[in-house]
């Protein structure tokens, strides 16, 4: 149970930019080579079938890629048993009344699992997770002494603003509980997909 606004600022880090060198060596990575690292595990259904999304796109590349990550943060004063997650903002409208004419609906009732999962595929947001964790990964590499990826990485969290409830709305029941927090998904980060995805935007296909 962890509020934001406790975190201390030596716990988190906000809007880490980074640079992800990409294929070294080999050929340029393209999203056939990443849509296969999303089906490693055929259990997760929404991997899976994410995974064909990715190859449609129908891209490669090779450099760097850059981004941004909007929160890290560690959920443990102990850094040596902490475990770090990322944490993106999301402003996506779930609801009804889109034009003028419409009755404006949107809020936290709004914000299912189901919805909100179908956002993170329209948007490939889980694309943007995976790569996310592999910035992390190389920064704990870096920074943190000790650093193990099985003890130290924690996972993802998209939080969707407007689907977030008040504390006296989730308290007084005027919500449905269709998940723990509405307007939340939290996510464990996969191991063997982080490390595969890891080596190749790293290495590239080799020939």
């Amino acid at each position: 149970n962890i509020r934001l606004k406790d975190l201390d600022q030596k716990d988190k880090v906000s809007e880490l930019a980074f640079d992800l060198s990409l294929c070294k060596s080999g050929k340029p990575v393209n999203s056939k080579d990443i849509s296969k690292i999303f089906r490693i595990n055929s259990e997760d259904k929404v991997y899976y079938d994410y995974a064909k999304e990715i190859e449609a796109l129908n891209f490669s590349g090779k450099g760097f890629l850059t981004g941004s990550i909007d929160l890290m943060f560690c959920d443990n004063k102990n850094k040596n048993e902490s475990r770090w997650w990322i944490l993106d903002w999301k402003s996506n409208w779930i609801g009804t009344g889109e034009n003028s004419l419409e009755k404006n609906t949107c809020g936290p009732n709004n914000y299912s699992e189901s919805n909100m999962m179908r956002e993170m595929v329209k948007h490939h947001y889980l694309l943007q997770a995976n790569i996310y964790s592999v910035a992390l990964h190389r920064f704990l590499r870096w920074r943190l002494p000790n650093y193990s990826p099985k003890k130290h990485l924690g996972g993802y969290i998209y939080l969707f603003l407007r689907g977030v409830p008040s504390e006296r709305e989730y308290e007084d029941n005027s919500i449905k509980k269709t998940v723990k927090v509405p307007g939340l998904i939290i996510n464990s980060f996969n191991q063997e997909r982080l490390y595969e995805l890891d080596k190749l935007l790293l290495e590239g296909k080799n020939e």
